[in-house]
C-alpha cells in the first residue's frame, strides 16, 4: 500500500495521479491523504514505489476535457474520499479500457463524482450570491478604499470561485476571509492567504445601517416565500448578512408571525357589512399573501346568496383557476354526485373555498399544473374574507371539506380523518351555525382501490345527510 499525501488541490492530485498511472499503480494500492504542511512532507514517489509491480502502464495519459472539468469541481469537495474516487474513475477510463465511462448514468463512481461536483457548484453559487463586502477604510499605499467580506463555505471553493470576484469587482480593493483561506485583490493581482476566525474580521461599518434601513422600507412580509428563503439562505448564511440581522423587523421566520401580520392588516373589519358583490371585488384586489401573483384569477364563491346550507372547500384547482368558479373540476363532479345521493339540490347551496387563489407547482413533465398545499399563513390571510362571506350569507349549517377548510373555522389541532363530524369553531356568529367537517372529494380521487374509494364516498354522503338533517331540524323548530 502506497501512502500518498498531497496538497488538497486539483493540480497536486493531477500530477500524482499521472505519475501513478505511468507505472500502472491500481487504485486499491493507494491510500490518499490531504497534506496540511506538517512534518510528514509530500509524497516521495521514488521512495514509496519500491515493491510495487509495474503493471505495464504507459507514460502518456489522455482523457477527455469533460473529465478534467468534472475533476476540478470534485477536487474542491470537502469529502476526503474525493481523491480515491477520482483516481478510480481515471484508472477505469484509461488503463481499464472504459474510455466512455462518463456517459454511463448508472455507474456508481460517475454518480458520486457528479453529485459532489453539483454540491460544489451550488456552494459556489451561494458564495457569489451571499458575500457582502464592507468598507473598512483606505489603503495607506494607494489611498484606495478597502472592502472585506466573510463567508463560510461548505467546500474548498475559495480559489475555484475567485475569478468571479476578480471580474465582478475588479475596480476595488477587497479581501474575502473564510475559516480555511483568504483571497486578496489589489486591482492588479490576486493573492492567497491563510484563513482566520470570524471574530478577527472587522465588525460592520456605517453602510450596514443604510442596508438595514433600505430593507425595512421595501420589506413586505406578506410577499415573503419562507420555504424558498430557507432553501436559498439557510441559517448559517443568514447570520452573516446585514439585512437579516434585525430579524424581528425583516424576516418573521415563524409562520405564525406572518399569519398574525396578515390577519392584523387584513382584518374582518375591512369587510364588515359588505355585499357579496363587494366581497368578490375585494377578493380580486387582495394582495395580502403571494398566491394571487401566479393564479389566473380569483375564484370566489357561487350559489344562493342567502343559502341556509354552505359548503367550504380548501382551494381552487387547475380547472377552477381557469373558469373562475369553484368545484367544476374532477373533485367538483364527485361532490355533485355526493350531493345528489344525499338529496341536496346544488341550487339551494352556497359553495366557496377557504382560499380563493390556486396554489400550484409545475409538473416534472409537460405543462400540467399540480396542486400544492397552502401554508398556515396563506390560509389565515384568507380567513377574514371567508368570515365575511359567512356573515353575509348567514348559513345555518356549514360543511367543510378537507383539513385546510376545517382549520379556517376551527381549532388547528383538528384532523379530518381522525375527528370527522360536528366541530365547534371560534369565529363571529359561530353560536348561530353548526359546522360539520368531512373529507374532500379530491382525497377520494387519490385513494387506491375501488373498494376504498366507494367506502370513502359513502362516508362523504353520510356526512352530507347528517348536515341536511341538522338543517331540517333547525327549520322545523322555527
Amino acid at each position: 500500500m502506497i501512502s500518498v499525501s498531497i496538497e488538497p488541490e486539483f493540480e497536486a492530485w493531477r500530477l500524482k495521479a499521472r505519475e501513478l498511472l505511468a507505472v500502472g499503480v491500481s487504485p486499491d494500492q493507494i491510500n490518499w491523504r490531504d497534506w496540511s504542511g506538517g512534518e510528514e512532507g509530500l509524497f516521495s514517489f521514488e521512495e514509496e514505489k519500491k515493491g510495487v509491480p509495474d503493471s505495464g502502464g504507459g507514460s502518456q495519459v489522455k482523457v477527455k476535457a469533460d473529465f478534467i472539468h468534472l475533476a476540478r469541481a470534485v477536487s474542491c469537495h470537502s469529502d476526503p474520499e474525493r481523491w480515491p474516487v477520482l483516481y478510480r474513475l481515471l484508472w477505469r477510463m484509461t488503463l481499464g479500457g472504459s474510455s466512455r465511462l462518463l456517459e454511463d448514468p448508472t455507474d456508481g463512481d460517475v454518480i458520486r463524482c457528479k453529485e459532489m461536483a453539483k454540491s460544489v457548484r451550488r456552494d459556489c453559487h451561494k458564495m457569489k450570491a451571499l458575500v457582502r463586502f464592507r468598507k473598512v477604510g483606505k489603503d495607506e499605499r494607494n489611498a484606495r478604499e478597502k472592502f472585506i467580506a466573510w463567508f463560510e463555505p461548505e467546500h474548498f471553493i475559495e480559489e475555484f470561485n475567485a475569478s468571479f470576484f476578480v471580474e465582478r469587482f475588479a475596480g476595488m480593493d477587497w479581501s474575502i476571509f473564510t475559516p480555511r483561506r483568504s483571497l486578496h485583490w489589489d486591482g492588479k493581482a490576486l493573492l492567497l492567504g491563510e484563513g482566520i476566525e470570524k471574530e478577527d474580521v472587522p465588525s460592520e461599518d456605517s453602510s450596514d445601517d443604510l442596508w438595514k434601513t433600505y430593507y425595512r422600507k421595501i420589506f413586505d412580509a406578506a410577499r415573503l416565500e419562507l420555504k424558498a428563503m430557507s432553501g436559498e439562505k439557510p441559517k448559517k448564511y443568514r447570520k452573516n448578512l446585514p439585512e437579516t440581522r434585525p430579524s424581528r423587523y425583516l424576516y418573521p421566520l415563524q409562520e405564525k408571525n406572518l399569519s398574525d401580520l396578515a390577519v392584523r392588516e387584513h382584518s374582518v373589519s375591512r369587510y364588515g357589512g359588505s355585499s357579496l358583490k363587494t366581497l368578490r371585488e375585494k377578493a380580486g384586489d387582495c394582495r395580502v399573501c403571494p398566491l394571487w401573483n401566479r393564479a389566473t384569477r380569483t375564484v370566489f364563491g357561487v350559489g344562493k346568496s342567502d343559502a341556509d346550507f354552505m359548503i367550504v372547500g380548501e382551494q381552487p384547482g387547475d380547472e377552477e383557476d381557469v373558469s373562475g368558479r369553484p368545484f367544476v373540476g374532477p373533485a367538483g363532479q364527485l361532490l355533485k354526485r355526493a350531493l345528489a345521493a344525499a338529496g341536496l339540490d346544488p341550487e339551494d347551496l352556497y359553495l366557496t373555498n377557504a382560499v380563493k387563489h390556486f396554489k400550484w407547482k409545475a409538473a416534472p413533465r409537460g405543462k400540467k399544473r399540480i396542486y400544492e398545499k397552502v401554508t398556515k399563513g396563506e390560509r389565515l390571510a384568507c380567513r377574514p374574507g371567508l368570515l365575511a362571506e359567512l356573515a353575509e350569507v348567514k348559513p345555518r349549517v356549514v360543511v367543510t371539506l378537507g383539513n385546510s377548510a376545517a382549520h379556517s373555522l376551527v381549532d388547528g389541532e383538528f384532523q379530518v380523518l381522525r375527528d370527522r363530524g360536528e366541530v365547534k369553531g371560534d369565529f363571529p356568529g359561530s353560536e348561530k351555525v353548526r359546522v360539520l367537517a368531512s373529507i374532500h372529494p379530491s382525497y377520494l380521487l387519490r385513494m387506491q382501490g375501488d373498494a376504498a374509494k366507494e367506502l370513502g364516498f359513502m362516508e362523504l354522503v353520510s356526512d352530507l345527510k347528517t348536515a341536511k338533517n341538522w338543517l331540517e331540524t333547525a327549520n322545523g323548530e322555527d
